[in-house]
């Protein structure tokens, strides 16, 4: 049931009292239930190409995911989740062959092809904390510590515990090198661990905890890592 987010206020007071003084402060005031925005996803209109025209995938609070003509003025479609949306990762092209992931609170990812939700479910044991696609499967950070790999169909490939809270994970490429199927997991200790699948390469410790990373071309680096640090440091 869709509620709006006084009465959200409300009904999570405990003690009648705090309830009755909270209905006396706020009686007079509209009832809204509001549309936010939880994630952000963006897909190739026509062509598979590095720069060509995009569409804008938004997913919101109220389980819709939301696809935006190239203008972004217009709405080119709406699909209803059986979720709230957390990450959002595209593949193909919206007029040809595509698929959209969805990470959703419920601890599920739910894919879409052609505007409907597929019925290859997958399902981790916790809330994500992060989505990465590769050719053929992806993998899912969970608040329970673990990251786990799924195939396209659902199956598990492999799963992963780390020491400490997952921050986030993000996917590191380098065409040049030929580098594939590498995940970066940047943990709550200050810790950035690198993997090749579930084999560990490297890592990276730090005083600061990680609040997020990111791996790219950056200037005249094909590959460069950045990481943001909880006390503001990158």
């Amino acid at each position: 049931m869709a509620v709006s987010a006084l009465t959200s206020e409300l009904i999570s007071f405990e003690d009648i009292n705090q309830q009755r003084a909270f209905f006396s402060l706020k009686r007079s005031a509209a009832l809204l239930h509001k549309n936010y925005i939880t994630c952000l996803g963006r897909i190739n209109k026509s062509r598979d190409e590095e720069k060509t025209v995009q569409m804008l995938v938004v997913g919101t609070e109220h389980e819709q995911i939301i696809i935006l003509e190239p203008s972004g003025q217009k709405v080119k479609a709406e699909i209803k989740l059986k979720s709230v949306p957390v990450f959002i990762l595209c593949d193909g092209c919206y007029e040809l062959e595509h698929r959209i992931f969805v990470a959703c609170r419920d601890g599920r990812v739910y894919q879409i092809r052609e505007g409907k939700i597929s019925t290859h479910e997958i399902t981790i044991e916790s809330k994500p904390v992060g989505l990465v696609k590769f050719d053929k499967s992806i993998v899912v950070a969970g608040m329970d510590n673990t990251v786990q790999c799924f195939y396209f169909k659902g199956k598990k490939n492999w799963s992963i515990t780390m020491p400490s809270e997952i921050v986030t994970i993000a996917k590191m490429e380098h065409l040049k090198a030929n580098s594939r199927n590498n995940v970066l997991v940047a943990l709550r200790n200050g810790t950035v661990r690198l993997f090749n699948e579930k084999n560990i390469i490297n890592e990276i410790a730090t005083d600061d905890p990680c609040n997020g990373i990111l791996y790219g071309v950056f200037g005249r680096e094909d590959g460069c890592l950045i990481i943001n640090h909880s006390s503001g440091a990158m």
